[in-house]
């Protein structure tokens, strides 16, 4: 129980350093396949789709064939991208994007088996991307001034390891009111990645 303690010390922490990734992301995979329940309860198409108003997550199969097939799968932490700023703030939303793609993964049996970041060279495909977006409302959004909502959007690819082949896309984006809600938001956003993902 005190590794458990220290885990869920580290993702209320603010200050998660990135040089301790690899080894929360096994702890977090380890812990939610072997069904602790630490953790609280296609066809291929011409051109690349974005959610549209009331989608949550878009995806666009390139590899029919691969995709299909399923396989050992690898989910890697998303980056910054240019619209969101590096930082402590957005290293987390990271981590919470993956700590709900892998609980969603656990609770829904599919084509694909997630393995762990130091099992890469085991997976045929690995799904990484990018915090593309990471947006905040204006200080005086309730009164009709500056932006009105903050956004949380990121793009990944599942890319066949072996070759570097780009499987799929996927577009994800949601939207909310009050900072304090974004931890849930990218939960919410990893475990809708994943039920796309886990066909």
């Amino acid at each position: 129980m005190g590794t458990i303690t220290s885990i869920n010390r580290s993702f209320k922490a603010n200050d998660i350093a990135m040089s301790n990734r690899k080894y929360i992301v096994g702890l977090l995979i380890l812990l939610c396949l072997s069904g602790c329940n630490f953790f609280s309860k296609r066809s291929v198409q011409s051109r690349l789709v974005q959610p549209v108003l009331g989608q949550e997550v878009a995806m666009t199969v390139i590899r029919e064939d691969l995709w299909s097939t399923g396989g050992k799968l690898v989910f890697i932490p998303f980056i910054p991208g240019s619209r969101a700023e590096a930082g402590q703030l957005v290293d987390r939303l990271s981590l919470m994007i993956l700590k709900g793609a892998i609980e969603a993964f656990s609770d829904k049996s599919g084509v694909f088996q997630l393995m762990t970041e130091e099992d890469v060279n085991l997976a045929e495909l690995i799904l990484d991307g990018r915090i593309e977006e990471f947006s905040l409302a204006g200080k005086w959004s309730g009164v009709g001034l500056g932006r009105k909502e903050s956004t949380l959007t990121v793009k990944g690819e599942i890319r066949e390891r072996r070759t570097g082949a780009v499987v799929a896309i996927i577009f994800a984006s949601r939207s909310f009111k009050k900072l304090k809600d974004s931890d849930q938001v990218a939960y919410a956003l990893g475990r809708a990645i994943a039920e796309k993902v886990q066909h």
